[in-house]
């Protein structure tokens, strides 16, 4: 079934010499495909047609109704997806023909120029750009798959050994179109995973680091396919606040006198932002996807103090290392904790 990668724009053509005008009923909808469909279109577009084409693009208004938040264990919580069906209505001068309902899977993924019109990102199981995976040691490996691969399956392996093997079972539950697989209690060892799609072999290294010297931070972000992924930070971190604050000039003239201990510029408010500054470590070069995704992406959360925290990179540029440029790569990058210090949620 056809992807609506939100973050691109997606265009329904409709084409029909004498056509004179279109018309489009937009229905987006959670849980079960088809039968929780709402009675009523969640939009209904029209446009006049020019040589008998009409183009409508759906992707802005999908994007406001697909949510994301990091919690592997409830996928309804996570509800990174959406059911997109829609019907186009083509209008003659003495009739109309209503074409059949067509129906996409929503994804908070994007295309990038190069993959043309309506990117599909499609043709794999594993939701991933990169096929080496570093990770701590003491994570759990949380791997991202397309549920639309019914009977796929996803091998673990040790030093060659399979350690568990989970198969993708197709739904019509939006909540479960991506599933996200982990090796609960090998995870720590698993040092492969080979993704088998009939007789096609996807194969991922997995390197497991142990950092001894600094404390690691896990990013886990939203990548281009819409799906969650991690990466950490192993190296040298630095932690900063800034403050900001508002003040008012007071009249401290209290009986036709005043005090030198009554301050003239008075606080109003008083908040702070703490940011870090990260460095990855040693990253092979076949991840710079990732680091470019990472820098892409709209949501992105810290496991900081054993919390994961919504932050945002506030690194606007990157320049992309090569070994044979710079030998050993690592990646310095500043982040902002999106919240304030302060509670001051009303």
């Amino acid at each position: 079934m056809a992807k609506i990668n939100v973050r691109s724009p997606y265009f329904v053509s409709t084409t029909q010499a004498g056509m004179v005008s279109a018309s489009i009923e937009i229905f987006i909808y959670t849980g079960v495909q088809t039968t929780d469909r709402p009675t009523n279109a969640t939009y209904s577009l029209s446009s006049n047609a020019v040589l008998g084409r009409v183009d409508f693009e759906i992707a802005d208004l999908v994007q406001d109704y697909i949510t994301m938040s990091l919690d592997y264990a409830n996928t309804a919580t996570i509800a990174n997806n959406v059911w997109v069906d829609y019907q186009v209505t083509r209008n003659f001068f003495n009739t109309s023909t209503v074409q059949t309902m067509v129906q996409l899977r929503g994804f908070d993924g994007y295309g990038y120029i190069e993959d043309g019109v309506n990117p599909q990102l499609s043709g794999q199981a594993g939701l991933l750009s990169n096929t080496y995976i570093v990770k701590n040691a003491d994570d759990t490996l949380y791997f991202p798959v397309d549920n639309n691969f019914n009977g796929t399956t996803v091998e673990f392996k040790k030093d060659g050994a399979i350690v568990n093997t989970i198969t993708i079972t197709s739904t019509t539950n939006s909540y479960d179109q991506v599933q996200y697989f982990s090796n609960t209690g090998n995870s720590d060892n698993v040092d492969q995973i080979e993704v088998v799609t009939g007789g096609a072999r996807t194969i991922y290294t997995v390197e497991n680091i142990e950092e001894c010297l600094d404390t690691p931070f896990r990013l886990t972000f939203v990548n281009k396919f819409g799906a969650l992924q991690s990466v950490v930070m192993f190296k040298k971190s630095v932690r900063n606040m800034n403050t900001n604050v508002k003040y008012y000039k007071k009249n401290i003239i209290e009986n036709g006198n005043y005090s030198l201990g009554n301050a003239q510029k008075s606080c109003v408010t008083k908040n702070a932002n703490e940011s870090l500054n990260l460095n990855s470590g040693f990253y092979p070069e076949s991840n710079n996807s990732v680091f470019k995704e990472l820098l892409l992406s709209k949501k992105v959360w810290i496991d900081y103090e054993s919390n994961e925290i919504p932050c945002n990179i506030s690194s606007s540029a990157i320049t992309f290392q090569t070994s044979r440029n710079n030998k050993l790569i690592n990646y310095a990058l500043n982040i902002e904790f999106a919240n304030d210090v302060i509670q001051n949620i009303r």
